[in-house]
């Protein structure tokens, strides 16, 4: 059963710009493993964008709005050879919990100019 579901798209011109202006910004929203692997890609901004809207789609499907921005540190994209998948720790995993035991499922896309990302949120069956 679908507990939540959640879109976000940006330009990836507002990561390259908050990039450009604040080398310190990355630290605020994403966890080191991200940033490594962000900034070991030819166009960073992209990959930061789409886990940025990553994790914007993922709050909206749990109906979070965030009252920090330290709790995006909260959610881990994590791209693997099988797609991308999402970590959840803290106040994020804690509201995640409310549902019973859950699967998320993501989607994300990016081109020179936008990032999008889906989340479905999915409930296990046997916690219904």
């Amino acid at each position: 059963m679908v507990g939540g579901a959640g879109v976000d798209v940006l330009h990836v011109d507002r990561l390259r710009r908050a990039l450009r202006d604040d080398a310190g910004w990355p630290a605020v929203v994403f966890t080191p493993a991200e940033i490594a692997d962000c900034a070991g890609r030819p166009d960073p901004a992209r990959h930061y964008a789409a886990r940025f809207a990553a994790k914007e789609a993922l709050l909206k499907g749990l109906g979070l709005r965030p009252p920090d921005l330290g709790v995006f540190r909260d959610i881990e994209v994590r791209i693997t050879r099988d797609g991308a998948a999402v970590a959840l720790d803290g106040r994020v995993a804690a509201a995640a919990a409310t549902l019973g035991t859950v699967h998320l499922h993501l989607s994300l896309a990016h081109t020179s100019e936008h990032a999008i990302a889906t989340v479905i949120i999915e409930r296990v069956a046997n916690d219904l």
